[in-house]
């Protein structure tokens, strides 16, 4: 009885392999890759950072918020979790072209933004 369940799950996986976009498997494994407790930990830090820069727009410090972002977002940039998740998404965006991924924010899109940074903020 095993050796059918074991034969019906290899049979399985052939076919579910067999009807996979190609690179799709690399990309499954390159997600796979990534750290998630990094990931989770970032999560974290980004709601802190999210705090922060909140609370400095409640003071009324648009400048030293819009320099906190941009140092924040730098650090990001260099960020090996993030860099890697950005590959990642990039070969899931290949295999499957119709797949919005969405933009990861850079330092540059926090230079160049017009206005306040703190109308911005939720």
């Amino acid at each position: 009885m095993r050796f059918i369940v074991l034969a019906c799950l290899l049979g399985l996986s052939s076919l579910v392999s067999a009807q996979m976009p190609a690179g799709m498997q690399e990309a499954i494994s390159c997600m796979e890759s990534i750290d998630q407790a990094a990931l989770e930990a970032l999560g974290e830090d980004g709601e802190k950072f999210a705090d922060d820069i909140k609370a400095m727009c409640k003071k009324g410090d648009e400048s030293g918020a819009r320099k906190a972002a941009l140092k924040y977002m730098k650090e990001m940039e260099s960020n090996e979790s993030l860099m890697q998740l950005k590959k990642c998404s990039e070969m899931m965006q290949k295999v499957m072209p119709g797949m919005v991924m969405p933009e990861m924010p850079t330092a540059e899109m926090y230079a160049e933004e017009e206005g306040n940074i703190c109308d911005n903020i939720d």
